[in-house]
């Protein structure tokens, strides 16, 4: 019932937004030129775009499914690799135990790329082979220990490949030091080209 309940709010409010997403688009010009306090806070509101993300997460929560779209950006490809299920053994982490006798960690990638390029060449050569995406993981996960090990392994992916555009990183640890049960505890980035330092 509960799940139920989740879903029927979570397209309810996919509708709310479609009903009155004209209001996002269009400030009246009666608005604009009798109440320009009004204006002012029609103006500043979020897009419609970003107002739909948190729609989303909000439906995502609700199910249980804590999926966050990065946010779209004009250097962001539609297209792009994903590598999932990656199984490394490691000693990264905050604890000195993990430093010391190390841990599994289950690593997804994925990495938004124009493949409109190699699509029409049919060359290889024109995208970036995800093997070598794999190699920089298995590199960063079974090297020397590093206390935020995703954001490495996204800063090596964009640097060494400038055809990525933007890449996420999520990195679990599925044996933890918690008495309790879960699945994995763990943590997803998303960095931009442009988070790249200068």
């Amino acid at each position: 019932m509960a799940c139920s309940k989740s879903y029927d709010l979570y397209h309810g409010l996919g509708l709310f937004v479609i009903i009155i997403s004209p209001v996002f688009a269009h400030v009246p010009p009666d608005v604009e030129a009798t109440n320009p306090g009004r204006k002012m806070i029609l103006d500043d509101r979020i897009s419609l775009e970003e107002f739909m993300r948190a729609v989303h997460f909000l439906g995502s929560r609700m199910k249980g499914n804590m999926v966050i779209p990065p946010r779209q950006t004009t250097e962001m490809a539609s297209d792009k690799l994903m590598l999932s299920g990656l199984l490394f053994f490691g000693f990264h982490g905050a604890l000195a135990e993990e430093r010391k006798q190390g841990q599994k960690f289950l690593v997804d990638i994925e990495a938004w790329i124009d493949l409109k390029p190699p699509g029409k060449s049919d060359n290889m050569s024109d995208s970036v082979d995800d093997a070598k995406i794999y190699g920089v993981a298995k590199e960063v996960l079974e090297g020397p220990p590093h206390y935020l090990v995703e954001s490495v392994v996204a800063i090596t992916v964009l640097t060494n490949h400038p055809q990525i555009s933007v890449i996420r990183v999520k990195v679990a640890k599925p044996h933890v030091a918690i008495h309790g049960q879960l699945d994995y505890l763990g943590i997803e980035i998303v960095r931009h080209r442009s988070d790249l330092p200068v």
